[in-house]
């Protein structure tokens, strides 16, 4: 089994303390940029503000966990 290469550090949006948009269709982040995540990379432990479309590709590569 591959080990993930990357993990979310919050699961809220970094512009609001809200869920990204394109995560939920409950109570959301509503801020005017597009929705992002901060996740860190495990081995190096930086931090990094990916999009939606960024998780994605993580999760399509398997190197992330799909929330």
């Amino acid at each position: 089994m591959k080990k993930l290469k990357y993990d979310i550090v919050e699961i809220t949006c970094v512009n609001s303390k809200y869920l990204p948009s394109w995560l939920t269709d409950d109570e959301c982040c509503e801020c005017n940029f597009e929705c992002k995540l901060k996740i860190y990379e495990v081995e190096s432990g930086y931090d990094y503000i990916v999009s939606k479309r960024e998780y994605e590709k993580l999760v399509k590569n398997k190197q992330i966990r799909r929330l």
